[in-house]
């Protein structure tokens, strides 16, 4: 499969466990192999003070792209992250 940057950026990006960890916002490049190197991830929140910043998963570190989704290792986020977002919504 071939993706295209339109179709990358904006993907929701989820451990292997199932935890969401946000969207692709971009990606690294080495320029002198061509190679991609890095995911950029803007975080969701799962933490306090996550909000809003790029998270960088090491590309040996993605499992998979698909069409609808990219999935991650489980250790991308952090214990406490993976722990506060298995907890119900206060709200619910």
């Amino acid at each position: 499969m071939v993706v295209n940057t339109k179709q990358l950026v904006g993907l929701p990006v989820v451990t292997r466990g199932g935890v969401a960890v946000g969207k692709v916002a971009g990606f690294d490049i080495e320029t002198e192999t061509g190679r991609l190197t890095a995911l950029r991830v803007k975080a969701r929140g799962l933490v306090p003070g996550l909000l809003d910043q790029e998270l960088l998963v090491a590309w040996n570190q993605v499992v998979e792209i698909a069409k609808d989704k990219v999935v991650v290792q489980d250790g991308v986020v952090p214990v406490g992250a993976r722990v506060l977002a298995s907890r119900p919504s206060p709200n619910a």
